[in-house]
């Protein structure tokens, strides 16, 4: 069979910099905060707060950017690990190549929280637009190629808990 026409290849892809990046606006933000309330509050409406409650508002914005910086840090390690181990099976053609029909397709709704699922040749995947895997994630209400009864041809691997789609060809 002929497929001509490649929806999706992880090939093409690269990391989401601005997705990592943006929680580090908050610890900015909260850094921001700690040292304008540390030093840039010096007028006389400050002087009517007790020093006690100015030094308990300075450690919580120094907490806040302390957790911040350390979820930012996770998130940001997730999505390189993520994208590298990802990066690495691509490379290294360790994934799998199935060809055959959509079937048992269950499309996610257009509103609410829920998978796209089907199989091809038993071989069941399952995603949604949420998922912080690299792999194609585009559900049909969302613009997404899959239908039930389509003939494609998908490379992919399973990273532990669900096979993700590195390469989605067509008819």
């Amino acid at each position: 069979m002929h497929y001509s026409q490649i929806v999706y290849d992880f090939a093409d892809r690269q990391p989401s910099y601005f997705v990592m990046l943006f929680p580090l606006i908050f610890v900015v933000m909260s850094m921001g905060a700690f040292v304008f309330y540390k030093y840039g509050m010096k007028s006389t409406a400050t002087m009517v707060i007790d020093p006690r409650k100015r030094t308990i508002g300075m450690y919580a914005f120094a907490i806040l950017t302390l957790v911040t910086a350390i979820v930012s840090s996770g998130m940001i390690y997730q999505t390189l690990h993520s994208y590298d181990v990802t990066k690495t099976v691509y490379e290294n053609g360790q994934y799998r190549i199935v060809e055959g029909s959509v079937e048992q397709y269950h499309p996610m709704p257009i509103k609410g929280h829920d998978t796209e699922r089907f199989t091809v040749q038993d071989v069941p995947f399952a995603f949604s637009p949420n998922d912080p895997m690299y792999g194609y994630n585009t559900p049909a209400s969302h613009g997404g190629a899959i239908r039930s009864g389509a003939h494609v041809r998908i490379s992919y691997f399973h990273d532990g808990l669900e096979n993700v789609i590195l390469k989605l060809e067509m008819e």
